[in-house]
């Protein structure tokens, strides 16, 4: 029992790190497929085509997306084929980095 309790706390501690981890790729991988289909397709983004670029639950792609609209006030709009989509405004952010610097 002695040897058991810290080793216990040791194993968890270690798995705890191990999930912590894949948390950290999964919002990497994200951000990277994220801001490279952004700047692919104008500031137009779809739950699926993120999903289907990260290999990531529908669900987890969406929540991921509305917090992203969210952060950079990105609008939703829907195509003639009824699909929705995230539209980020590209061109705005970097015209008034432009004249911040000017």
């Amino acid at each position: 029992m002695i040897f058991g309790l810290p080793l216990t706390a040791w194993g968890s501690w270690i798995a705890h790190g191990i999930q912590r981890d894949r948390r950290d790729q999964e919002q990497v991988k994200l951000q990277t497929a994220f801001f490279k289909i952004l700047e692919e397709t104008d500031g137009q983004i779809t739950p699926l085509a993120l999903s289907m670029t990260t290999g990531l639950s529908g669900e987890k792609t969406r929540e991921f997306l509305d917090q992203k609209a969210k952060e950079f006030q990105a609008n939703f709009e829907v195509d003639a084929q009824g699909d929705l989509f995230y539209r980020f405004n590209l061109r705005g952010g970097i015209n008034r980095l432009e004249a911040s610097d000017s």
